[in-house]
């Protein structure tokens, strides 16, 4: 699956991002230019992950588990507040492990 090019009003959501295959990610399309909105339950990681990727105007950390439609619902609204829509998904369990988010800037 091919991504689109990075752009300043774009955020790629990666779930699973606190490590192993999410984290890789994460640092790859962080190297190749995206903003991320990095989601995983344990926020202690995913904070120390965004601060090493650049921090909030780079990386966004978002606490959240997933299999909870709490914190599935608190998640859409957290990238709302971002400025953000979906526009593609996929997900980690298939290898491909991330949603091309576009909208607003982050704010952290």
């Amino acid at each position: 699956m091919s991504l689109p090019d990075p752009a300043p009003d774009s955020i790629a959501l990666i779930t699973g991002a606190s490590s192993g295959i999410g984290e890789q990610l994460a640092r790859e399309l962080s190297e190749m230019g995206h903003r991320v909105a990095l989601v995983a339950r344990r926020e202690d990681r995913l904070q120390r992950l965004a601060d090493e990727l650049g921090g909030a105007e780079r990386a966004v950390a978002i606490g959240a588990d997933l299999a909870v439609a709490e914190d599935r619902h608190w998640l859409a609204a957290r990238i709302e507040d971002l400025g953000a829509k979906m526009s593609r998904s996929s997900s980690t369990a298939r290898a491909t492990a991330s949603t091309a988010v576009r909208g607003g800037r982050a704010g952290g």
